[in-house]
């Protein structure tokens, strides 16, 4: 584990690392825990990127074991009772995710934060990693608070409330209720996991109903290694949204419907005749990452998840892609994304986005 000693800076909110961090709890550690030999390229880049930051930075290996890792903290100086340590997550291997959950529950005080990348045995390259560090760099999470901050305060104008996707050709997605959305954005709290690039409100709830139409792309994630072919297989269907969408007719949070002339759309109507847990809809996100700029198609690109816009997602509970899910229980977690769409919150207009914006 090697470090560096930062100081802080004053002035606007910062973007990146440097605005996501929990920073005013001190003293502070940014822990960055990789599973594969982080290139040099990657080291030096979050060295300068944090380098204003009120924080210090170590770096570790947490394939090497928690018991390991925690004997280097201690080693490099950080007091575990004491200190507050910000763990940041850039691991391809399902054990790993385990394992950077057992350190955080180690700790006094602290959060975690992980990359989104694919599974080792769904494709996973380091230069996805870099992809998304760049992402995360880019990203405004001041701007995402002030946002959900923004979103929060129309739904609380009326309650139950109403949220509308207006999608392509004329569908519109509806949700009335007066469950709690969440917030996974901007700044980190104190004990939160948290998968990045991040930068969106969800809605976990099942009043959904309408005809929502995907444009954009998938994003195909296993909830265990067993179910990693099938991510594959699926996430090379998404190139091909943009010229032949994908329409869903939803009911009551459950798909009643699937059409396109696309081989997505065969390939949806069979996971749900084969398996019905991939009828419901299991949450509806509406995301504002404008660092996410574009849909990558050649590989699970969690940034498109977090780009401007709305998607709906099928097959089983989200929170398994942080390693819970069994091997009995191996589902495809599927986002799918509308590229062009208007939302609006209790009338209010409160996100529109283009395919124009990112192709």
């Amino acid at each position: 584990m090697s470090s560096v000693t930062r100081c802080g800076a004053t002035g606007q909110p910062p973007l990146g690392y440097a605005g996501l961090l929990n920073l005013e709890a001190q003293p502070h550690h940014t822990v960055v825990l990789s599973d594969y030999p982080l290139p040099q390229a990657d080291v030096l880049r979050l060295r300068r990127h944090l380098s204003k930051a009120a924080t210090r930075l170590l770096f570790g290996r947490i394939d090497r074991g928690v018991p390991a890792v925690w004997r280097d903290l201690k080693n490099n100086g950080v007091d575990i009772r004491r200190d507050y340590v910000s763990l940041q997550g850039i691991v391809s291997r399902h054990e790993n995710v385990f394992r950077i959950h057992d350190l955080l529950n180690r700790l006094s005080r602290g959060d975690v934060a992980r990359l989104d990348l694919p599974l080792a045995e769904a494709g996973f390259r380091p230069s996805h990693a870099t992809h998304l560090l760049r992402v995360v760099m880019q990203a405004d999470y001041a701007e995402q608070d002030s946002i959900a901050d923004s979103f929060f305060a129309l739904l609380d104008q009326k309650r139950p409330y109403e949220v509308t996707a207006h999608t392509r050709d004329a569908a519109t997605l509806r949700i009335t209720d007066d469950t709690g959305w969440f917030g996974l954005a901007g700044r980190l709290r104190a004990g939160e996991f948290r998968t990045l690039p991040a930068g969106e409100v969800t809605y976990p709830g099942s009043r959904i109903d309408g005809a929502f139409v995907v444009d954009g792309a998938i994003l195909a994630s296993p909830e265990h290694p067993d179910a990693a072919g099938e991510a594959l297989r699926l996430g090379r269907m998404s190139s091909e949204l943009r010229d032949h969408p994908l329409r869903l007719a939803i009911t009551a949070g459950r798909v009643t419907g699937v059409s396109g002339r696309g081989k997505l759309a065969t390939a949806i109507s069979r996971l749900i005749e084969g398996d019905p847990r991939y009828g419901f809809v299991t949450e509806v996100g509406i995301s504002f990452n404008r660092a996410c700029t574009k849909f990558i198609h050649r590989w699970g690109a969690a940034s498109n998840e977090g780009r401007p816009g709305v998607h709906i997602a099928i097959g089983g509970d989200p929170d398994h892609r942080d390693g819970q899910a069994m091997r009995g229980d191996a589902l495809v977690h599927l986002d799918l994304m509308a590229a062009n769409c208007h939302v609006f919150v209790n009338g209010s207009p409160f996100l529109r986005a283009s395919s124009s914006e990112s192709q």
